[in-house]
């Protein structure tokens, strides 16, 4: 017995697969038994060094929640990535030789049979002040970009395409404060490997 269609108010859509996204809590179970203080996302609370509340415990990973890059806000930063640079840093600390995490940057990534697909910062559907954004929208190519910008400041990109390699300044725009002009040019010249933007990007690169 297997799936051969799914039942929607609509009517039945037929397939033979299904995959579910359901998402991710973090299990912090253990922390509330401890007395440790769980912030407004779920996650547990961390000072920039990974400790939580309690002075000799240190938390890392996908059950803590750290800064945003693009807006200082807490967020859950549930990738491995993080994962391992919190770890870094925890331990570090726990050993004496301080160290500071300044933050996380959610990023989904996928490259499916030579197309590239990737979420980065923020979407319309997770970000605080929806009202504020602004969406700038490019396509051509054979690539889509979509811009989530507040303020003149990119805070969420969403691509699918073949020219990856352009996310590079894209990032470093959201990173680095770039003007919106700067990051919508780096997409619709994909100038990122050219010389022009090699020699502009260099300071951010050291």
């Amino acid at each position: 017995e297997r799936v051969t269609g799914i039942a929607l108010e609509e009517g039945e859509i037929d397939c033979d697969m299904v995959i579910l996204a359901t998402g991710m809590r973090p299990n912090v179970d253990l922390a509330k038994r401890a007395g440790i203080e769980i912030g407004s996302t779920g996650g547990i609370v961390v000072d920039e060094r990974m400790q939580t509340s309690e002075e000799e415990i240190y938390a890392c990973g996908d059950c803590v929640e750290t800064p945003d890059l693009l807006t200082d806000r807490k967020i859950l930063s549930l990738q491995w990535s993080s994962a391992v640079t919190q770890g870094k840093i925890a331990g570090y600390n726990c050993a004496g030789r301080p160290r500071v995490y300044e933050g996380s940057l959610n990023m989904v990534t996928l490259d499916l049979h030579e197309t590239f697909m990737a979420s980065i910062g923020w979407t319309t559907a997770t970000y605080p002040r929806p009202s504020k954004l602004d969406i700038v929208e490019h396509e051509g190519g054979g690539d889509y970009w979509r811009l989530l910008v507040d303020g003149g400041r990119v805070v969420g990109v969403q691509f699918i395409g073949r020219s990856w390699r352009t996310l590079d300044a894209v990032v470093l725009s959201m990173l680095k404060h770039i003007d919106l002009e700067e990051a919508r040019k780096s997409i619709e010249r994909g100038l990122m490997m050219a010389e022009p933007w090699r020699v502009k990007l260099q300071s951010f690169l050291r």
